[in-house]
């Protein structure tokens, strides 16, 4: 299966993708040598996605930390020092605010120092858990540079919020250049945006684009 995905993606001529943990064994150090030497020979960026569908579960499964940390020195094999992660899913969307921020802080703050320990930046996706807001205080809680955001637009919208207007405070963490068939002196565009106007466009038929899990590496933009 990982064969046929990496065959898929690369000739979309994506820049990057996303390799998710729930859909192929991530603690196989075999066949994470095999991933790397091949997106390596291609040049294309990589990103490892753990927790989906629940994640950390909103803090009511602890012992799920430790399945994130067995995680991290694979994100270094694969080639890559960005983990993409959720700490709980939409099923949390109406459970009690306080407790569960309260819950997932310690939690996070935990994974996060095991991460700079491997030299690894955990990337925490607004899951449909969370709103812009709450993630922007749980970064700042938790004050590390080593847990940044994944800014997903779609569940941004899911959560009836502005993915046009981030919240007060909010930074990007990550821009990508444009893709090498936009014109020149095209824009770079936050990757949030990106992924926002690739996904409108590719609806309407007039858009190309490639996907691994929940990156967005488009064309023509």
């Amino acid at each position: 299966m990982e064969d046929e995905f990496l065959d898929f993606a690369l000739k979309q001529d994506v820049g990057e993708i996303a390799l998710e943990a729930c859909f192929f064994d991530a603690l196989d150090d075999g066949l994470c040598a095999e991933i790397k030497a091949r997106l390596d020979e291609t040049g294309v960026d990589r990103v490892l996605g753990w927790g989906h569908p629940e994640g950390l579960w909103g803090g009511d499964k602890p012992d799920e930390l430790e399945a994130l940390k067995r995680h991290l020195p694979q994100t270094r094999k694969l080639g890559s020092t960005r983990m993409r992660i959720v700490a709980a899913s939409m099923n949390y969307a109406k459970s009690p605010r306080e407790e569960l921020i309260g819950k997932v802080i310690p939690l996070l703050a935990e994974a996060t120092k095991a991460a700079e320990e491997e030299g690894v930046v955990l990337a925490l996706e607004n899951h449909i858990d969370f709103t812009s807001r709450e993630i922007v205080r749980i970064i700042e809680a938790v004050g590390s540079p080593n847990l940044r955001v994944n800014f997903d637009t779609g569940n941004c919208l899911r959560l009836f919020e502005d993915p046009w207007t981030p919240p007060p405070g909010s930074l990007p963490t990550r821009s990508r250049p444009t893709p090498r068939t936009s014109p020149p002196g095209a824009r770079r565009q936050p990757l949030g945006q990106l992924h926002l106007v690739a996904g409108v466009r590719g609806r309407r038929g007039r858009h190309r684009h490639a996907w691994g899990g929940k990156s967005l590496a488009s064309r023509g933009l």
